[in-house]
């Protein structure tokens, strides 16, 4: 008897699975269609929009109550730094007067001062806002990651370099990127 029930089923699988090919074998529309799925075809992506455009895409993340100042941005970027960047000189304060913070309109144009090439996306450009630009100059290198290791001497003194920079959201406050190697301040 339950030889039969198997058969029967594995018999009425095989007369469903048949069916459903002819369905879709006869049908004129493209598989996606024939299936019931609404597909789209990504469009290219737009050139980044200037921020002044008013068919910019608007903001997706929630702002902060009031935009992070200058101080407020320095002080986020030394306490990141603290934990990512191991200086070859200790942070004097004639090291901290030489540290700049600087407002951008745009991630791109951050990017640009900071020597440093990019793009984003409308949207991503949108929820920045205005940048700051934290650039602590000396030699430093960036700590933790895969591939540190403090008994590899030969890597750790190729991995020292000069500068680094902290790009804040002035709109958001998230931490934007960090830069190091080459990086200049303005």
């Amino acid at each position: 008897m339950k030889k039969q029930v198997y058969t029967l089923l594995a018999v009425c699988g095989i007369f469903v699975f048949i069916l459903v090919a002819i369905r879709i074998a006869n049908s004129n529309a493209p598989l996606s269609e024939a299936q019931g799925l609404d597909f789209q075809t990504p469009s290219p992506p737009l050139d980044v929009i200037p921020t002044d455009d008013p068919s910019r895409p608007g903001p997706t993340a929630v702002p902060l109550a009031m935009p992070l100042s200058a101080d407020q941005a320095l002080a986020k970027a030394l306490e990141i730094d603290g934990y990512v960047a191991e200086r070859e000189q200790p942070l004097t304060d004639a090291a901290k007067s030489a540290i700049t913070v600087i407002q951008y309109k745009t991630l791109v144009e951050a990017d640009a001062t900071i020597g440093r090439q990019s793009w984003y996306a409308p949207d991503i450009e949108a929820d920045a806002g205005a940048v700051w630009v934290v650039v602590i100059p000396g030699r430093v290198r960036l700590v933790g990651g895969p591939g540190h290791s403090a008994a590899d001497a030969d890597a750790a003194e190729a991995r020292w370099l000069e500068g680094i920079a902290y790009k804040y959201s002035a709109r958001t406050g998230e931490l934007l990127g960090v830069s190091a190697g080459d990086v200049t301040a303005p």
